[in-house]
Parts: structure tokens; sequence; C-alpha cells
């Protein structure tokens, strides 16, 4: 009975770490292009958006992608240039969408936020989370 036991907790950790890694390895390969096509998609059927809207907001986004820049030094310049276009991103949204579905993102986006400053925090403790 506990060689059963045994066998069977081992399958179960082999195969949920083999899924947390195709997980890593399919997110990984998608390029800035897919991710905000996917992003977009999930923007439409949340928010319900227009065709004329989902055009405006798909140039908002590919218009305010963070770019990849060097980590070394300069902290502060590069959160202040991440902020700045935040700020700006959110003002084009306010325009393109409508006062039901602006409040809408704005939820949507506090809930993302808040995912991702957990898996940040389990992270940083020494745990691995794969969204």
């Amino acid at each position: 009975m506990k060689k059963i036991i045994l066998v069977l907790s081992f399958v179960f950790i082999s195969v949920n770490s083999y899924a947390q890694h195709h997980k890593k390895q399919m997110a990984e390969k998608m390029n800035p292009e897919q991710r905000t096509e996917l992003r977009l998609k999930q923007l439409t059927l949340a928010l319900d958006l227009s065709e004329q809207q989902a055009k405006k907001v798909r140039k908002a986004m590919e218009e305010f992608r963070p770019e990849m820049k060097e980590k070394k030094g300069r902290s502060y310049e590069r959160k202040a240039e991440n902020l700045d276009r935040q700020i700006a991103f959110q003002r084009t949204m306010k325009n393109v969408l409508s006062k039901d579905q602006f409040e809408l993102f704005r939820k949507l986006k506090a809930q993302q936020d808040k995912r991702k400053r957990t898996a940040y925090s389990i992270i940083k403790r020494g745990r691995k989370v794969v969204m």
C-alpha cells in the first residue's frame, strides 16, 4: 500500500511539474504582436468592443507597448518612463471606450495588477509560480 501511494505521488508530482514547465515555454514563445493580439481579443470579449474601438485599442496597445531596455542603472528614469507610458495609455483608453466600458477596463486592470503582485511576492520568497 505504501509503495502504491509513493508511486502515485511521484507520478502526480512529475505530471504537475511538466505541465507548469510546458505553460512557461508556451508563454515565452509568443512575440509581442501575438501577446497584443491575444490581449485585444480578451478585451474585446470582456468589454464588448466595436470594430472601430478594437482598431483604436490595438493602435494604442502597439503605440504604448513597453520597450525592452538595458536593466542596469537608470531605475528612476525607467520607472518614470513606464508610469508616463501607463498614464498616456489610460488617457487614450478613456477617449476610446464608453464610460461603462472604461470602468470595467479599470476593474480588469486592477485584478490583473493584483495577480501580478501576488505572483511576484511568492517568487520573491523563493517559490515559483507559473501564471
